[in-house]
């Protein structure tokens, strides 16, 4: 199940502002990237779908952050948000004078 994705902008993140023109990938891993002729030639028997794209590419890129300073003025806080009783929020506020 081999794709050869091509058209758009295809930064490789190998280095600043690195590009190729297309990639070859099979079962969602990127086997290859390269020149597009090449990959075509390389690939052809392997090739089941060709996929062109506009705009850009960032292989592998996955966006995961954390608003740190957020995070630990919550934990600062006392949180009871799964509070179901008074007495429930009485409890937590007294572990939390504690802490």
């Amino acid at each position: 199940m081999g794709q050869l994705w091509f058209g758009g902008k295809i930064y490789t993140m190998t280095g600043p502002e690195n590009m190729v023109e297309a990639i070859y990938t099979d079962h969602g891993k990127i086997i290859e990237t390269g020149y597009l002729k090449d990959l075509k030639n390389k690939y052809k028997q392997q090739i089941d779908d060709e996929i062109r794209f506009e705009g850009v590419l960032f292989p592998g890129f996955i966006d995961s952050h954390l608003h740190i300073i957020g995070h630990g003025e919550k934990l600062l806080r006392l949180d009871l948000s799964d509070v179901q009783s008074r007495k429930e929020v009485i409890q937590k506020f007294k572990s939390h004078q504690t802490n």
